[in-house]
């Protein structure tokens, strides 16, 4: 298989190119008088376009195939530093997600202990009511008037420090 023949811009086509690199795989037996000419005028105009380029000297390609090692070494350096910076964010976004999931259990589980002491305190804060016995029943005698108006004065009203009633439910 012949070689691929790049396009150009040296004043000929890319048909023109194809053309000759057809023609140089012939025979030239078997090639007639009006394809060699054809053969010779592309030939002389390619050569015509190069030597029209200007001249690159030698120091001049060493020194752009330097700078441009120095650019790609730079470049791997940079690509090197933000593969590991990005590795490095990339950590301590796993640990700030982990850190998170923990958060959200530790919440889920402080609502419930939260829920379970709103139902203690509630059951429990009511004040407790003291047992006071209940009066012997008034037998209608006048001395013993005095000592049942006490005993129901201190049923009903509870003790002098905390009524025994804190509602007109009880």
């Amino acid at each position: 298989m012949p070689p691929t023949i790049p396009s150009t811009t040296y004043g000929l086509t890319e048909g023109m190119l194809q053309d000759l690199q057809v023609l140089a795989t012939q025979d030239p037996n078997q090639s007639d008088l009006n394809t060699m000419l054809q053969v010779i005028r592309t030939s002389s105009t390619l050569a015509k376009s190069i030597l029209a380029l200007p001249a690159i000297s030698l120091p001049t390609i060493q020194k752009q195939i330097t700078a441009l090692t120095k650019q790609h070494q730079e470049l791997m350096h940079t690509n090197d530093e933000l593969v590991q910076e990005r590795d490095h964010w990339k950590t301590e976004a796993e640990a700030y997600s982990q850190r998170a999931a923990a958060l959200e259990v530790d919440l889920t589980r402080e609502k419930a202990n939260l829920d379970h002491f709103r139902t203690f305190t509630t059951i429990t804060s009511r004040p407790r009511i003291e047992s006071i016995p209940d009066p012997e029943m008034f037998d209608g005698r006048k001395e013993k008037l005095r000592s049942f108006s006490t005993d129901l004065h201190l049923k009903v009203q509870g003790a002098s420090d905390q009524p025994k009633f804190p509602d007109t439910q009880h």
